[in-house]
């Protein structure tokens, strides 16, 4: 397995992990992405891109027609090369790039919850 092959897996099964999901296999034309987990009943797919540089927008349009969802999400971990031969992460680690209906939906999802609404809110220091 190749050295990008095998950070491409790393990602998706550190993804997969956090979100309490599971990898999909590789799948040809039936591929629908590379983790799938559930989200208040409904699948979510994500699609995870371990490279230096990705267009997010339109790697993100592929990823939603490949799943036929709107619950789809890219995760790109970005790394470039350092001095040495290694690929590294450069800036943020990991970003999570969704469509904002998609990100909308979430939020939304948490109002009327008293953590969301209440007790997380009233501890965020006043700024004004």
């Amino acid at each position: 397995m190749s050295k990008q092959k095998q950070q491409g897996t790393k990602l998706e099964t550190f993804v997969a992990k956090m979100l309490n999901g599971s990898r999909i296999a590789e799948g040809g034309k039936n591929d629908k992405g590379d983790v799938l987990f559930n989200w208040n009943g409904i699948d979510f797919y994500v699609e995870c891109k371990a490279r230096q540089s990705l267009n997010v927008t339109r790697e993100l349009a592929k990823s939603i027609r490949k799943s036929k969802s709107q619950f789809t999400a890219l995760v790109w971990k970005r790394l470039v090369k350092t001095n040495g031969s290694r690929r590294q992460p450069d800036g943020v680690p990991i970003v999570v790039c969704l469509t904002l209906d998609t990100f909308l939906e979430i939020v939304e999802s948490k109002l009327g919850n008293e953590f969301y609404d209440k007790a997380y809110w009233d501890k965020l220091p006043d700024t004004s």
